[in-house]
């Protein structure tokens, strides 16, 4: 799957940037049965904006479908063409056009930040069982790179007012023009994702094809993965202990590690360094008592 650049993907300044993949439990044994990355058709997600263009777009998209159809319409009626050429409604017909796009695309979502995110472990662990994946933008894109069977595309996601006039003023004519575009711009009600995209297209299917919800990718998962970080509100069955014993079934080397948004105040003062403490109280203290004359 040769990486291939693309204006509409926006590559990082830092590639060597970490990136995250929030994973419930059955999701990420799945990931390390099949030893790869599973990619989504764009009609699979839950956003009914994946892969669609904004507002301003979708009515002049609307506006030149009814055109056409009134033109052919009144071709027909000329005798110019025969009838039944095209019983779709302009609606159907502009959808129609949107969906095959949609369904031949398909979809590996990560996220970059610097740490991980309470929002996006609320929003992806509903039930609080299952794990987070630490790699970077270098290795997840090296992952995919050893495969020809389809090309990849790959990029940041950026984020725009869908639903504003005038939004694709904003995008250059490049950009504008380009069916890509609705998947690596989302509405900006979803900035906090800071998502990061590996795109394949498939190109056009039969409709057989057309019916498979996704596919794996096999990936040398140690090569991408550099930890595993277990849910902050993980039942207790799911410990770390439950997920190295996963981990080494599988033959993953990655290491197993707790949440940081489960430290406690007092465990940092727990595991305070006592003698480093001590040594600058000391110091403080011999530098107060030079400033107290009534000690001498």
């Amino acid at each position: 799957m040769p990486f291939k650049q693309h204006p509409v993907f926006e590559q990082p300044e830092n590639e060597d940037h970490v990136v995250w993949r929030y994973y419930d439990a059955t999701k990420f044994i799945s990931i390390l049965q099949n030893r790869g990355l599973y990619f989504n058709r764009a009609d699979n997600y839950a956003d009914s904006f994946e892969g669609i263009f904004p507002k301003e777009r979708l009515e002049r998209e609307y506006e030149n479908a009814l055109f056409n159809k009134k033109t052919t319409e009144m071709l027909v009626l000329e005798g110019i063409l025969p009838e039944g050429l095209d019983d779709r409604t302009p609606k159907e017909g502009m959808f129609e056009i949107i969906q095959r796009l949609r369904r031949r695309s398909y979809l590996n979502c990560w996220h970059m930040n610097n740490s991980e995110s309470m929002a996006m472990w609320q929003a992806y662990l509903t039930a609080g069982d299952g794990v987070l994946v630490k790699s970077t933008y270098s290795k997840l894109k090296s992952a995919v790179d050893i495969h020809d069977q389809h090309t990849y595309r790959m990029g940041k996601v950026d984020y725009l007012p869908w639903l504003d006039e005038d939004v694709e003023e904003e995008l250059d004519e490049r950009e504008r023009n380009n069916w890509f575009y609705p998947f690596m711009y989302k509405q900006e009600e979803y900035e906090y994702e800071k998502e990061v995209r590996v795109v394949v297209d498939k190109g056009p299917v039969d409709s057989k094809d057309e019916l498979k919800s996704g596919f794996f990718v096999k990936t040398d998962l140690n090569e991408l993965i550099d930890s595993v970080i277990v849910s902050p509100n993980a039942p207790p069955w799911s410990d770390l202990e439950f997920w190295k014993d996963i981990l080494r079934k599988y033959k993953l080397r990655a290491n197993v590690e707790r949440s940081t948004l489960e430290i406690t105040p007092d465990e940092i003062i727990e595991n305070i360094d006592q003698e480093e403490v001590e040594r600058r109280v000391k110091q403080r203290l011999d530098e107060w008592r030079k400033k107290q004359d009534y000690l001498d």
